[in-house]
């Protein structure tokens, strides 16, 4: 049981975390099945991950805090 304690809140976090990492990336990707508006706009660059860093290190950050 008292796994459940830690771990619950944990996955939480790590899931919302990670979900919302992946849709802020999705207009940013640039790969052979889709390229995303915004690297579509910049000629292909694929800047998805560092999209994801910058948005979901602070996100995380914020929750963890919290």
């Amino acid at each position: 049981m008292l796994l459940l304690y830690v771990l619950i809140p944990w996955t939480a976090i790590n899931l919302v975390d990670y979900i919302v990492g992946i849709a802020v990336e999705i207009p940013f990707m640039s790969t052979e099945l889709y390229t995303g508006p915004a690297a579509s706009a910049m000629n292909g660059t694929d800047l998805s991950w560092i999209v994801g860093l910058v948005v979901t290190v602070p996100l995380y950050y914020l929750l963890a805090v919290r």
